[in-house]
């Protein structure tokens, strides 16, 4: 975190910082030298702060250049996800609470997979005053691996090809109203399992697996497995990954 913001609580969820000042780029002015990738946005989302490497990853040649810009005006190939960036800001302002959740899209030194972790910044009062992101590149990583090999099976679902890919990761944010062991279900019918499979990825009985499709159907308003499917694509559940899937096997074999 910032040497120079005095916080009152740090954690996974949010940020609250004692200052009563409106101007995030004095409060998050350190951000500039922090190692790796680090952002604070305002309620607009207008870029306030970032870091040096950051900007760079962005197409930026330094920080200054992008005070008061948006994801729209981002100079490389993931502008093309500007509109995604900016509703994860909007879950994360409307919810109050953390989104986490993994990019992957073309940025100014190529391809690129990232986990990050948007927070709310908040006053002690509770009111929201901006977006505090940090992110961690894992394109060399096995997650990457898991990762990729997820994209390329959804893009049959998806129209564009080459376009930037966000997947949300916390319950949360689900877009369907099933419990965690559920979402799961769906995620894996989704992507071609049978009950038998499902049962065996999550370590479950067929049985069990059936008696969750059945509450599934009843939940979601389903008389059948690919009115479910149809439900969680047009939701855009598709773009969703169930804490209780990653990784918990080779994307292969999913």
């Amino acid at each position: 975190m910032p040497e120079l913001i005095k916080f009152k609580e740090s954690t996974q969820n949010k940020i609250i910082i004692h200052s009563q000042k409106n101007d995030l780029k004095s409060e998050f002015s350190s951000i500039v030298n922090v190692p790796g990738l680090v952002i604070a946005k305002d309620i607009n989302s207008k870029y306030s702060v970032i870091s040096k490497d950051y900007a760079l990853l962005l197409g930026w040649n330094n920080p200054d250049q992008c005070v008061d810009l948006t994801d729209f005006d981002i100079p490389c190939e993931a502008v093309k996800a500007a509109e995604q960036f900016r509703t994860l800001d909007q879950k994360v302002i409307n919810s109050s609470t953390f989104v986490l959740s993994i990019y992957m899209c073309n940025y100014s030194f190529g391809w690129k997979t990232l986990i990050s972790n948007k927070m709310p910044i908040q006053r002690e009062g509770g009111q929201i005053i901006g977006v505090y992101g940090q992110v961690i590149d894992i394109s060399n990583t096995n997650m990457f691996n898991w990762c990729l090999t997820l994209n390329q099976f959804d893009q049959k679902f998806i129209s564009a090809k080459n376009t930037p890919v966000i997947y949300i990761l916390n319950q949360e944010h689900s877009p369907l109203p099933l419990s965690k062991q559920q979402q799961a279900c769906v995620f894996l019918l989704v992507r071609g399992k049978s009950m038998k499979e499902i049962a065996n990825i999550l370590n479950l009985s067929v049985r069990t697996i059936e008696s969750y499709f059945m509450i599934i159907k009843l939940k979601l308003g389903c008389t059948n497995k690919s009115q479910i499917i149809e439900k969680a694509i047009n939701s855009g559940f598709l773009h969703y990954i169930p804490e209780n899937i990653i990784p918990i096997k080779p994307m292969k074999d999913l």
